[in-house]
C-alpha cells in the first residue's frame, strides 16, 4: 500500500472515529458494562483514538515501507493504554481519599449514644452468631474482604456498609473495585467491628413492603412481623437475615416458597447440621 493510501485509511478512520461511528457500538457498551457511565464517558475518547491507532498501525505493516511507521503507532498505543491505566489508578486513590475524609460524618449517626440507633449489643447472644454466621463468618477475622471463607460469598460486611454509605448508585463492575478499596483501606482500619455491625444493622436494605423501601433491620421486624426486633422468634430473624442475600428473591414472607426453601437451609446450617461447599456457596445448596 502506498503511503497515500495509507494517509487516507488513516483519515477515514479518523473521520468514523469522530462521528463516534465505532465509539456507539462495540466500545461504548464495553466500557459502560466494565466501568459504568461515568468511566465511559472519561475513557471512551480515549479508547476511540487507541482503535483509530490500532487499526492504521495494522494499515501500515501491510505496506513494504510501513515498518517504522507501525513500530511508532503501536509504541504510540502503549503509551496510551498506559496513560489510561495510570488515569484509572489516579482515580481510585482519589476515591479512596475522599471516602477517607467523609468516614467520621458517614458513622457519626450509628455512633454509641446516638438515639434511635439499633445497637449491636441489644441483639440476642444467638441473633449475633446467626447473623455473622450467615453473612459473614469470618468478620472478626478479616481486614475488611475475604475471598476464601465457605459460604462468605463476594461482600463482606464492611463492603456492604461501604456500599450502602459511601456509593448513591452502585452499579456492579468498576464500583466493586471502589467499594472493595474502601472496605479495605478507609473502614476497616478506622472503625471498630462493633460499629460497624452496629451501622449494617441500621443500614441494610430488606426489601420494599407496602410500596415503601424496608432499611434497617429494627424496621424490618416492625414491617413484616409487626413486631420489635427482640420479640422476634429464631425463624423470623433468620427470615430476615437470609433475605439480605437478594430481597426481591427471599422476601421475608411466611408462604413465599424461595424464603421458606431458604429458612429450611438456613435452620440447619446454623444447627450445625450442614456446611458451604465453597466461597460462593451463599445458598447453601447442600442444606
Amino acid at each position: 500500500m502506498a503511503g497515500q493510501d495509507i494517509l487516507r485509511a488513516a483519515s477515514h478512520l479518523n473521520n468514523a472515529c469522530q462521528a463516534k461511528d465505532y465509539a456507539e457500538g462495540i466500545c461504548e457498551k464495553s466500557v459502560t458494562l466494565a466501568f459504568g457511565p461515568a468511566w465511559a464517558r472519561y475513557a471512551l475518547p480515549a479508547l476511540v483514538r487507541a482503535r483509530s491507532l490500532a487499526a492504521i498501525s495494522r494499515l501500515a505493516e501491510s505496506s513494504g515501507r510501513g515498518a517504522i511507521v507501525a513500530g511508532m503507532i503501536r509504541r504510540g498505543l502503549c503509551s496510551l493504554l498506559l496513560l489510561i491505566l495510570c488515569g484509572l489508578t489516579a482515580y481510585e486513590g482519589w476515591r479512596v481519599w475522599a471516602a477517607h475524609r467523609q468516614l467520621e460524618a458517614a458513622f457519626a449517626p450509628y455512633r454509641d449514644g446516638a438515639g434511635g440507633v439499633l445497637q449491636w449489643r441489644e441483639l440476642t447472644a444467638w441473633q449475633q452468631n446467626a447473623l455473622i454466621l450467615i453473612e459473614d463468618p469470618a468478620f472478626f477475622d478479616h481486614n475488611g474482604i475475604d475471598m476464601t471463607s465457605a459460604g462468605a460469598g463476594v461482600t463482606s460486611i464492611t463492603q456492604a456498609i461501604a456500599k450502602r454509605l459511601f456509593f448513591e448508585d452502585f452499579r456492579p463492575g468498576f464500583a466493586k473495585i471502589e467499594q472493595s478499596l474502601i472496605a479495605r483501606f478507609v473502614i476497616s482500619p478506622n472503625v471498630s467491628k462493633e460499629e460497624q455491625l452496629t451501622a449494617f444493622l441500621n443500614v441494610a436494605y430488606l426489601g420494599e413492603h407496602e410500596g415503601k423501601e424496608i432499611v434497617g433491620f429494627r424496621m424490618a421486624a416492625e414491617a413484616y412481623f409487626g413486631k420489635n426486633l427482640a420479640a422476634l422468634s429464631e425463624a423470623e430473624f433468620l427470615r430476615l437475615t437470609g433475605a439480605l442475600l437478594a430481597p426481591r428473591s427471599y422476601p421475608p414472607i411466611a408462604g413465599n416458597t424461595a424464603s421458606d426453601n431458604r429458612l429450611a437451609r438456613l435452620e440447619r446450617y446454623v444447627a450445625g447440621a450442614c456446611a458451604p461447599a465453597s466461597n460462593g456457596d451463599v445458598t447453601l445448596a447442600d442444606c
